[in-house]
């Protein structure tokens, strides 16, 4: 039990904290598909009586929601696009994207675009300028787990598909010309296309060719899509079954018995209802985009996607029986809606964690208690981007922390968390520092977070740091000296100022990422105790920058205009007795992102932004640093560009059967573009500044049309049909991300089996 003794966990922000903190500022991003609008014709008093009966809407009031099945884990929806595309151009970005010294970038990154489509082509023959002619209303993208079945006496395993469809009326001409254009593409790849009429439906049926890729070692593959045109709607997808269910909703097939659809979900309704409850609350202006996933189930497709790419995966980590042994599978659904220029704002945004039931084992760990004081500490600078101060209790945390310690950690064995409490508190030759008693009943009730980029031209400029209010700092210094040095590599070093910094004497493994510390988001990890808090520092050249005990002048964030600018409008927006503050400075924040962008670097970038950025858009089967996708030199000097960044905030609270998340991004008035370094410093006497109220980390939903690329997959996985339907927990081996995005993978992977549609 020697190796689960290595107090690195204790000592890493991003140990303890981690799930926690994972699950409240990227849960949001998990899906990273997000889903449709929901017009349904029920009112908002059917969808908060629990138990009510739906009614399949009349014909030409259907939405996507409707006619999807229930097997939906994941949807995303534009509600009316073309209404979108004209708002979108009155937004302070879409100003931005007309200026005349944009021109030259937009041509080219837009001529660049095309080529980074052609997975998309290769995968269902359609190209999103298509997309684009013909939507007139709705677009509405769907993954989906398809539960195993009986065909023919022969069970069929689980598998997944993709579903879209698409408003296309006064469309229709230039819907047929898509068309065309799709069969030519599919036979010109060595495809074939066939056209019949089902049901007074006109149907495709395309065997798209992929291309062999030799020089990656992929061979040519032959997969089915099937393109329906019926009652004003585009409809694709490659699982025939799935196509018959739709036309079974439209009515274009015979049905005394209509299927399930997925707008009578109880996750799918639970978000509507709480995000539209809160709509009524502003100008009630309708949502532009929804979206929502089912955690548990969109794992299960990205353990069919591994273990397609590699059948050896299924050995490995299950995802669904994590969730499962932790309790995260108590959290039913996750999604929300983003509206532009609704409510005063540029931008709002709504994410609602839905939890129907009384949390178990780890997921109790969610307990954000609301008050509303927010106090930012004087030692805060103003010049930082990022800044989140959320509502914690740690005991609840500590409490909880077992189930998901002996998953990640212990490789599923549920004793190692006890293990590692006694060796640290009972072993003669360890610590002998009891973790609840001697540490977390003396820390706070809040969590600080924030980010910095000293030089936003560099790849690895970004620093971090994390504070935790203390009860009693003299125990808590105490209880790390005695915790600290008995562990190897780790140095101490007293500073001028009195405080006492520890730190790793050389590049260590990180036990969160599995590799160098180097790579960790705390990569020069250094540990202080000064005043009233604990602090964690990415780097300690950032540690010993501070300065925790006196401030002569006025340049804290507390001071900065545009965080009061923010913090004032969270306590109109949400109010303020809340759970969370996050307030963003995109100025500062995209203007390191601009840089790397413009300069081809996003990839080496050890920002946090630009490794989401990166995850998303490596391939996993790819070895080494992936390569930049587009040539952005032609665009302009950002000082250019910054006026048409607007502060952002956000916040989280607790509601009834579930976590609300709220943000926006204000509105940058045309004739009163403030730069974000026009704020001059001025002297202020005294040793400490006062705290302003903050706010929640702001939401980045992420337009993932990269849905419509995706193929559907078959696998034979008894563990998450098991897991899924009985709630089973197994013996996890190795590490599977189920946040990971699964979208992209879909692309190239799947192969799909020859369909038949039923006439």
């Amino acid at each position: 039990m020697k190796k689960y003794l290595n107090r690195q966990f204790i000592l890493n922000p991003f140990g303890i904290l981690t799930v926690f903190y994972i699950m409240v500022f990227w849960v949001p991003f998990f899906g990273v598909i997000h889903a449709q609008d929901m017009i349904h014709a029920q009112d908002m008093e059917e969808l908060e009586s629990e138990n009510q009966e739906e009614a399949v809407p009349e014909e030409g009031q259907v939405s996507a929601d409707v006619l999807l099945p229930e097997t939906v884990c994941a949807y995303f929806l534009i509600r009316d696009f073309p209404e979108l595309s004209a708002v979108w151009e009155t937004t302070q970005w879409g100003r931005m994207l007309q200026i005349p010294e944009m021109e030259s970038a937009r041509k080219s990154l837009a001529e660049q675009m095309q080529s980074q489509y052609s997975r998309l082509e290769e995968r269902l023959g359609v190209a999103p300028e298509d997309i684009f002619e013909i939507a007139s209303g709705e677009i509405a993208a769907a993954l989906l787990l398809i539960p195993p079945s009986k065909e023919a006496g022969e069970e069929k395993a689980s598998r997944y598909a993709v579903a879209v469809i698409i408003d296309v009326h006064d469309r229709t001409v230039e819907t047929q010309q898509v068309l065309k254009k799709i069969s030519e593409r599919v036979i010109k790849n060595g495809g074939k296309h066939t056209k019949q009429t089902i049901a007074s439906a006109e149907v495709h049926f395309l065997d798209v060719v992929t291309p062999a890729k030799e020089d990656k070692g992929v061979k040519s593959q032959t997969h089915k899509v099937i393109y329906v045109l019926k009652d004003d709607r585009l409809i694709a997808s490659d699982d025939s079954e799935t196509i018959r269910g739709i036309l079974q909703r439209l009515g274009a097939l015979d049905s005394d018995d209509p299927p399930p659809y997925f707008g009578e979900v109880p996750g799918y309704l639970d978000v509507l209802e709480r995000c539209f409850g809160d709509i009524e609350k502003g100008d009630k202006k309708l949502p532009d985009i929804i979206w929502y996933i089912d955690p548990i189930r969109y794992a299960a497709v990205k353990r069919l996607i591994n273990m397609q790419k590699d059948p050896k995966s299924v050995r490995g980590r299950n995802p669904v029986v994590s969730m499962t042994a932790t309790g995260f599978d108590g959290v039913d659904a996750v999604g929300g809606f983003i509206t532009l220029k609704t409510e005063g704002y540029e931008c709002v945004h709504r994410t609602f964690i839905s939890i129907p039931e009384e949390p178990t084992k780890s997921l109790k760990m969610l307990n954000f208690p609301a008050n509303d004081k927010f106090q930012v500490p004087a030692w805060v600078p103003e010049s930082v981007s990022k800044f989140n101060i959320i509502n914690v209790n740690f005991l609840e945390v500590f409490d909880h922390l077992g189930p998901v310690f002996n998953q990640f950690y212990g490789e599923g064995d549920e004793h190692v968390w006890d293990d590692v409490l006694y060796g640290l508190s009972q072993d003669p030759y360890g610590p002998q520092v009891d973790l609840r008693e001697d540490i977390f009943v003396y820390l706070g009730d809040s969590v600080i977070f924030f980010t910095e980029n000293e030089d936003p031209s560099a790849t690895d400029a970004e620093r971090r740091m994390l504070a935790i209010p203390l009860k009693n700092s003299e125990k808590i210094l105490d209880a790390l000296t005695r915790l600290l040095e008995v562990e190897e590599g780790i140095k101490t070093e007293e500073l001028e100022d009195g405080r006492i910094v520890w730190s790793y004497a050389e590049d260590r493994e990180d036990q969160m990422s599995g590799g160098k510390s180097q790579d960790s988001l705390f990569p020069d990890m250094a540990i202080t105790v000064c005043g009233d808090y604990l602090i964690f520092a990415s780097h300690q050249d950032y540690m010993k920058k501070f300065d925790f005990k006196t401030v002569t002048k006025k340049t804290g964030l507390a001071e900065k205009k545009s965080f009061k600018d923010v913090a004032a409008q969270l306590d109109t927006f949400i109010g303020k007795k809340r759970s969370s503050l996050v307030y963003e400075d995109t100025q500062a924040q995209y203007h390191h992102l601009f840089e790397m962008f413009k300069g081809g670097s996003i990839p080496q970038s050890k920002s946090m932004q630009a490794r989401f950025i990166n995850k998303i858009f490596t391939d996993p089967d790819s070895v080494g640093t992936r390569e930049t996708l587009l040539d952005a030199k032609t665009l302009p000097d950002y000082e250019i560009l910054r006026p048409y960044f607007a502060p952002a905030g956000a916040a989280i609270r607790e509601v009834e059967k579930g976590i609300l998340m709220e943000g926006f991004y204000l509105t940058v008035e045309e004739d009163q573009k403030e730069t974000a370094d026009a704020e001059a410093p001025q002297e202020v006497e005294g040793e400490e500044l006062s705290g302003e109220n903050l706010s929640d980390d702001v939401s980045k939903e992420q337009d993932l049309f990269g849905a419509l690329e995706t193929d559907s997959g078959e696998a034979a996985d008894t563990d998450i049909q098991d897991a899924v339907k009985n709630g089973a927990v197994e013996e996890a081996e190795s590490d599977v991300d189920a946040g990971e995005n699964v979208l992209p993978d879909l692309l190239l992977e799947n192969e799909q089996d020859d369909v038949e549609l039923p006439e």
